[in-house]
């Protein structure tokens, strides 16, 4: 995991959160604070927490880490007020609320700024039938909270749960979708809420879009799915890994994967309702591209970033592209963190961006680079402590 950190007359309070399964998300709420949610591959990587004293020391979310052999992983975490947190993840912990032998989505709250959390629930009632994971939750920054989630092999599809009260209690899962890949959430804080999949098709039909459902109401009802940019050909490749997000005045920009052949870009000028044909983003130079995010500074200028294997390196690279007419055009493809000699053959992966209130752009990535660092092992749900400055 790395970080871009800002300097200290930009600083602002910032919290990261980390699970065992690879960096997830990145979150901005108010007036400058972030939550940084990371999944790492077994290993919390203690450079961030001594970078700069932009980070404290690590604190576990799930209250039954201590106990519990069980996993937990693909975390999110949105802010529902100024000083209260809620996270969700997949877990296949019994304590928890978890029925069965497949994960369930649980979540934990934090009244005090993410210093301490509550025990971990399923944020389902009924358990023993909504086995799922990859859950994404986000806030519009007024106490709603929606979390979207894939379904399982016994329930499959995309469904949403709703809470009104930051976090306290949930409505029951409704379906928006029948997708199989994980979904993606945004709002634009004002009662609209966009979600898009990957459907995975698979033979003999292998069609495979994005699609999205939206809703206007603030989470209480569902447009009917739709595939996101129709004209978008795939060629029986897999389309997959969706993210969103809007600059709160219209705009929203999609971006997601195509196996083997690079991104795919579509824009909308009419709140998410319909969608642009989309472009396609690929550098020669580059393969296998994974674990894509989409960030905007809401004033016209949008970055993309994505990993991808660079041939000539041995290694993951992380690449990006921007746009500063309003997603409109895309310009040339650069690496985000170019390689030093002593880099080459390290991997960087699941790259996460966001634009701070600062001015600020922050990104994240996990790497097996130590950077003479000590990489120290965990299992568990964890975020670093919060450090104001």
């Amino acid at each position: 995991m790395k970080a871009v950190i800002p300097e200290r007359s930009e600083r602002r309070c910032l919290v990261a959160e980390e699970t065992t399964r690879g960096c997830r998300a990145l979150r901005g709420i108010g007036a400058g604070s972030a939550l940084v949610v990371m999944l790492q591959f077994g290993f919390v990587d203690e450079r961030v927490a001594e970078a700069a004293g932009s980070f404290g020391r690590s604190v576990v979310v799930n209250a039954t880490a201590a106990a519990d052999s069980e996993s937990d992983g693909t975390a999110s975490v949105a802010g529902a007020a100024p000083d209260v947190w809620v996270a969700t993840w997949a877990s296949d912990d019994p304590t928890a609320g978890v029925v069965g032998v497949n994960a369930d989505v649980v979540f934990s709250r934090s009244t005090d700024s993410g210093a301490t959390w509550s025990s971990p629930a399923a944020i389902y009632a009924d358990a023993a039938v909504y086995e799922a994971g990859g859950p994404t939750i986000v806030s519009d920054g007024a106490g709603e909270l929606v979390t979207v989630f894939q379904g399982s092999k016994f329930v499959p599809g995309t469904f949403v749960v709703r809470s009104t009260n930051q976090g306290v209690t949930w409505s029951a899962p409704v379906s928006v979708g029948s997708g199989k890949g994980l979904p993606h959430l945004a709002t634009d804080g004002a009662g609209t809420w966009v979600t898009a999949w990957g459907t995975q098709a698979q033979l003999p039909v292998f069609d495979d879009h994005v699609k999205f459902s939206r809703s206007t109401d603030g989470g209480a009802t569902w447009s009917p799915e739709a595939v996101l940019s129709p004209g978008d050909d795939t060629d029986g490749l897999y389309a997959d890994d969706p993210r969103l997000a809007t600059d709160r005045s219209g705009v929203w920009v999609a971006v997601w994967l195509v196996a083997f052949d690079g991104l795919r870009i579509a824009r909308s000028t009419d709140n998410g309702a319909t969608w642009g044909a989309a472009y396609a983003v690929h550098d020669p130079g580059e393969t296998d591209e994974s674990a894509v995010d989409i960030a905007t500074d809401g004033s016209g200028t949008w970055i993309i970033t994505w990993a991808a294997v660079t041939p000539d390196d041995a290694g993951d690279d992380l690449y990006a592209v921007r746009s500063t007419d309003n997603g409109a055009t895309w310009g040339t493809v650069y690496k985000l963190d170019p390689d030093s000699p002593l880099q080459r053959g390290i991997n960087k992966q699941r790259p996460r961006l966001l634009y701070t209130s600062a001015g600020t752009w922050l990104a994240v990535w996990n790497s097996n680079s130590s950077l003479g660092t000590v990489l120290r092992e965990h299992l568990n749900v964890r975020v670093l402590g919060r450090i104001c400055g």
